[in-house]
């Protein structure tokens, strides 16, 4: 019972790996890491929220990846702290980067 889930999603409870994560997406592995997934309908205003936000998150030490899906507006963008990405084919690995997501 319950939503289905991939093997590889399911296997994130038991094997995590945060750092061999982050190093997958680019970031700090010793920085507080938001996974923002706002790549499905009515996230238009999470992926904004978090685009105005962006640099007040940096200034309080946390890192972020964003996926804002492949109908969005925002283009891809990598910066120190950030990273802007349209779709994750792992999402696994970003599950496991996260210390925390919206």
């Amino acid at each position: 019972m319950g939503m289905p889930l991939r093997k590889e999603i399911e296997d994130v409870a038991v094997n995590r790996n945060q750092t061999a994560a982050r190093k997958h997406f680019g970031l700090d592995p010793e920085s507080l890491t938001l996974l923002v997934t706002g790549g499905s309908l009515g996230a238009k205003r999470i992926n904004d929220t978090v685009e105005v936000s962006r640099d007040l998150l940096l200034a309080a030490g946390i890192q972020v990846l964003h996926i804002v899906g492949g109908k969005s507006e925002l283009p891809p963008l990598k910066q120190k702290g950030y990273l802007r990405i349209s779709y994750c084919d792992r999402m696994d690995l970003a599950i496991s980067a996260a210390d925390f997501a919206i």
